[in-house]
């Protein structure tokens, strides 16, 4: 039979858990109201898939945006993160929070370099999925240092 113990770590309640489905959509919303061309210029893009019959890659018209998007989201989900550390709410979550803005950081970042340098697309992605598994990884690491040396 679970111990009460077991019983309230299993059933951790999140008072925090839509804050970053609400940074997500400030996120998208702000990207969207700063660059109202947007709309045009994806489905611009996905025609032009018609017209060449192949993968085009994203022009700097959608890539940008996708910068700041990701900037916009991984200062939220960082700050987030800092929140929870000060108010010591839910802290078990925060190496989550702050894995994602850190990706999202560093996507920024790299979208940006992408489009200065025109590299190639594929090399772009693949740095993504490698900055992505480093991500998840560091926060799962600090997720247990959290977990078992401040027993939340």
């Amino acid at each position: 039979m679970p111990t009460k113990s077991s019983l309230s770590k299993s059933f951790r309640r999140d008072p925090l858990k839509n804050v970053p489905l609400g940074i997500f959509l400030i996120a998208l919303s702000l990207t969207f109201v700063l660059n109202p061309d947007l709309p045009s210029n994806i489905i611009e893009y996905f025609k032009s898939f018609e017209t060449y019959n192949k993968f085009v890659q994203p022009p700097p018209e959608i890539l940008l945006p996708v910068a700041n998007f990701s900037i916009y989201l991984g200062i939220g989900l960082i700050l987030l993160f800092v929140f929870r550390l000060v108010s010591k709410v839910a802290v078990w979550a925060a190496p989550e929070n702050l894995s994602e803005g850190v990706f999202f950081v560093i996507l920024n970042r790299l979208i940006i370099d992408f489009v200065e340098e025109g590299d190639n697309f594929i090399i772009l992605v693949s740095l993504c999925l490698i900055v992505l598994g480093i991500t998840i990884t560091i926060g799962e690491l600090v997720g247990y240092a959290i977990r078992r040396y401040l027993r939340v």
